[in-house]
């Protein structure tokens, strides 16, 4: 049954290769793409193994091509691949270049390079080690990610990273595909400009069990979390209005949704959002008030334990937390937490600036938050306990 709804989604990354070359030599199939530059593509699956060498010219029916570009898909999938030497002549390394390269340990991209696709390394097992130079002119490479030069855009992050990842503060986009199959990942904090998470950006990232959904999101586009088997909680910000199809599928340890709209997103013509989550043990909690909405809108009403959360109002404060610094300034730390909470902060406004599960202790960025007074609210086993304090500069 599973196998039925991996295929479509595969189909994105794996697509079936072109078998169409225009020449090959020395073992390196090559298309012209211009009057005087070729690409690099390939013949089928595995059409390249060991070590390979990619010349900076070549030359065909004794006219001189540039080679400029690695093509998509060129080394996809070749696991026997084990070292591929890239030229300065190269300026584009194309989608899912070697996405699936399961023996490739070290690249190293050359000045030259000025673009760099989708999922171009995604699934390298192996791959533990990329040489970007501080020179080149749009790309940055740190702790194990790709960036753009600015550090606004994440491309790519490799599937060696490990542990607990907290994204840069300049970072307001996340690429396609970036996260996927980053298996050994278990926990990722979004910083709070994050605008734009393009499609399957954490797809089959089976060992994720906490990630925050930035509060200025206001869509979530297909398959952004789907086969995250081990994600146990989630929050979905108050300005989300669009969520995509397969979005939470196979999130099969999600036992909360924290959902802060106060009207249900039309799902109607998302598919199977929330597939194989176990609706029946897993609670989504709601605004005050809207829990007879969300009981009669399309794939929310599956859910069987509804739960509306309480106002400020009605909370309590007889949990012992430390907060501290009060003021904060750049960063705020919460200890003493109960254990599998959800902690929500926001200002006297209502406005969201954080909310995600935690346990224990907790550090969170206030670096960008306007100055005033905010509420910490820590919903517990379907108790709030409210916690005041200030930020200052």
């Amino acid at each position: 049954m599973i196998k039925k709804y991996i295929i479509p989604l595969l189909l994105f990354c794996c697509i079936s290769k072109v078998l169409a070359y225009d020449f090959k030599l020395n073992n390196i199939y090559y298309n012209i793409i211009s009057t005087n530059e070729v690409e690099t593509t390939c013949m089928g699956n595995n059409c390249y193994s060991g070590t390979i060498y990619i010349p900076s010219s070549v030359n065909y029916n004794n006219k001189i091509y540039t080679v400029s570009t690695i093509g998509n898909m060129t080394f996809q999938a070749c696991d026997n691949l084990s070292l591929v030497v890239i030229p300065e002549s190269i300026t584009s390394i194309n989608t899912l270049a070697f996405e699936q390269c399961t023996s490739l340990k070290f690249i190293k991209i050359p000045n030259s390079v000025t673009y760099i696709g989708d999922n171009a390394f995604g699934g390298c097992s192996k791959l533990d080690s990329i040489s970007i130079s501080s020179e080149n002119p749009c790309y940055n490479y740190i702790n194990d990610v790709i960036f753009t030069k600015d550090t606004t855009t994440l491309i790519q992050c490799m599937a060696t990273k490990s542990g607990n990842y907290e994204l840069p503060h300049s970072v307001v986009k996340i690429n396609k595909n970036a996260f996927e199959f980053c298996s050994k990942l278990t926990s990722i904090t979004l910083p709070e400009r994050i605008s734009n998470i393009e499609e399957h950006a954490f797809t089959f990232c089976s060992n994720l069990e906490s990630i925050n959904i930035p509060q200025d999101m206001t869509q979530l586009n297909d398959y952004t979390f789907s086969f995250c088997s081990k994600l146990r909680s989630i929050n979905i910000p108050e300005k989300i209005t669009s969520i995509g199809s397969y979005v939470f599928s196979y999130c099969g340890s999600l036992n909360s949704i924290y959902n802060y709209s106060k009207s249900p997103v039309d799902l109607k013509n998302s598919l199977y959002v929330f597939n194989y989550v176990d609706k029946t043990s897993c609670k989504l909690y709601v605004p005050k008030g809207s829990k007879t909405m969300y009981q009669i809108s399309d794939q929310w009403k599956e859910f069987s334990s509804i739960i509306e959360m309480n106002t400020a109002s009605e909370l309590t404060e007889d949990i012992r937390i430390n907060i501290y610094p009060n003021p904060a300034n750049k960063f705020i730390y919460f200890e003493g937490l109960p254990e599998d909470n959800q902690l929500t902060i926001c200002d006297l406004t209502g406005k969201v600036f954080y909310s995600q599960k935690i346990s224990n202790n907790v550090r969170i960025e206030t670096y960008n938050w306007p100055n005033g007074i905010y509420i910490a609210l820590i919903i517990s086993n379907d108790q709030t306990t409210k916690r005041k304090f200030t930020k200052l500069n």
